[in-house]
């Protein structure tokens, strides 16, 4: 039923435009499944470029869930990774943000791949690799993001400035001038 898995948590399958809408194709180039129309809306935007192509990743969980209420029209969770170039990547990025749609980071990305999102903020204005984000829920996403804020934060103590002095507090532990209380 899948294209690719990583052999744990995700299958992957083909998008096809199918008919009016676009479907998940199985192995055996069937349909299987139709997009919802705001889904189909922005993935007709990516027609116009020739080298961008989408895949559908469905946690293995959720495909196991659908096929036990046994229904041929149960909603599918899921996930679309969006391959292409880097400018391909900033056409489709304001098309998108045009359309009031925003990409989130994925869940999964095929070996060998690297994941950019186009609108995404990034100082200087050049795309950053952001493949270390890649699997994170927007709530692990904030906590990495903490993390690193007081990691940085606990970076910039080890030297402090005083009368435009550095002063290396690992070599002078003394040098805080506050007593601490306990």
């Amino acid at each position: 039923m899948s294209v690719a898995q990583d052999g744990r948590r995700f299958q992957q399958f083909h998008i096809i435009h199918h008919e009016n809408t676009f479907g998940l194709l199985s192995e055996m180039n069937e349909v299987i499944a139709v997009l919802d129309m705001a889904t189909c809306r922005a993935l007709q935007c990516l027609n116009d470029h020739l080298g961008v192509r989408a895949t559908a990743v469905v946690e293995n969980s959720r495909l196991t869930q659908t096929r036990a209420r046994g229904s041929s029209k149960n909603i599918l969770s899921l996930s679309i990774n969006i391959y292409g170039t880097h400018d391909e990547a900033n056409e489709v990025g304001d098309k998108f943000s045009k359309m009031a749609v925003f990409l989130q980071h994925p869940l999964f990305l095929e070996p060998g791949y690297e994941y950019f999102n186009p609108q995404y903020f990034h100082p200087g204005g050049e795309m950053e690799c952001m493949t270390h984000l890649v699997g994170l829920s927007e709530i692990e996403y904030r906590a990495k993001w903490i993390s690193d804020e007081v990691e940085r934060v606990f970076d910039s103590l080890d030297t402090m400035t005083r009368d435009d002095t550095d002063i290396d507090l690992v070599a002078k532990p003394d040098a805080i001038i506050t007593d601490l209380k306990r």
